[in-house]
């Protein structure tokens, strides 16, 4: 992330390259308080023109900076942000614009569409085992390595960063919630059944007392580290099928469940030798 502050207007404009997640989005976020109380600017912009992934990490701190710049910590202070409409990352971010109830009617109609009711056992066409320490570094290696061996399905664009996110947003709860400050195991597990991707995450962490509540829209146990509350929300949105089992002090297991859309192969058109080699 790089900065810059122009005295005239009083602007501080961070403009971020990297993706965001639990890992960086400290980074991100302890360099931005640092420079604000530093430059003390009338703005602060935010350019997300650069960000290729993003999850509710990031999510959560434009949330609370929000928040901050709507608390009057300064007066005259205001806290943009700029982004850019890819495909990849346009639906991370029109979760903010969603309120409560919205989002309820949103993984209502998931779960009257069989989202959250337990998955069934099946053969595998292939089957991938990961498992790694409770490191926020390893979630970028976790979501790589799932979006890797599914591509072997020859999914969109929009399919890879959707099962992308869901891994992150999972893999992170178990991090951050599961285990909390302590270090344990996450495993992952990832099969491909004809057209279908199973994927199952678990650790044997604190566990959570109240699942469904877990699961509402903006719910966190831990505003102080900027969470959004959307984890289990977007996990819904983007997968098929969401199934989380939790046993308090034994750990959580989550496991999701997504269609790959079947592509036509496109007709062997003849072309000459010449016209192979240029193209």
């Amino acid at each position: 992330m790089t900065t810059s502050y122009y005295e005239k207007d009083k602007l501080l404009v961070f403009k971020i390259n990297e993706e965001i997640d639990e890992c960086s989005v400290k980074n991100i976020r302890r360099k931005a308080d640092y420079e604000i109380e530093r430059f003390m600017p009338r703005e602060v912009v935010f350019d997300f023109d650069r960000v290729t992934f993003m999850d509710s990490a990031g999510i959560g701190m434009v949330i609370r900076k929000i928040q901050a710049s709507s608390n009057a910590w300064r007066k005259n202070f205001s806290c943009k942000f700029k982004w850019r409409s890819k495909e990849n990352i346009q639906n991370e971010w029109s979760f903010k614009n969603y309120s409560r109830n919205q989002f309820r009617r949103k993984t209502n109609f998931i779960k009257r569409r069989g989202g959250s009711k337990p998955m069934k056992n099946k053969i595998t066409d292939n089957e991938v085992k990961l498992e790694f320490i409770s490191k926020s570094n390893n979630e970028a290696f976790a979501r790589i390595s799932v979006a890797a061996f599914v591509a072997q399905l020859d999914p969109t664009i929009e399919e890879i960063s959707d099962i992308k996110t869901a891994v992150s947003e999972a893999v992170t709860n178990a991090i951050v919630h599961g285990y909390e400050d302590k270090l344990g195991i996450v495993t992952v597990i990832c099969k491909i059944h004809e057209n279908e991707v199973y994927i199952e995450i678990s650790d044997n962490g604190k566990g959570i007392e109240n699942v469904e509540m877990a699961k509402q829209p903006l719910y966190t146990t831990r505003p102080n580290l900027e969470r959004s509350g959307m984890g289990f929300t977007i996990m819904e949105s983007f997968m098929d099928e969401l199934n989380v089992e939790s046993i308090l002090g034994l750990g959580t297991k989550v496991t999701m469940k997504k269609k790959i859309k079947q592509t036509e192969e496109a007709e062997d058109i003849p072309v000459t030798l010449e016209e192979a080699l240029r193209g």
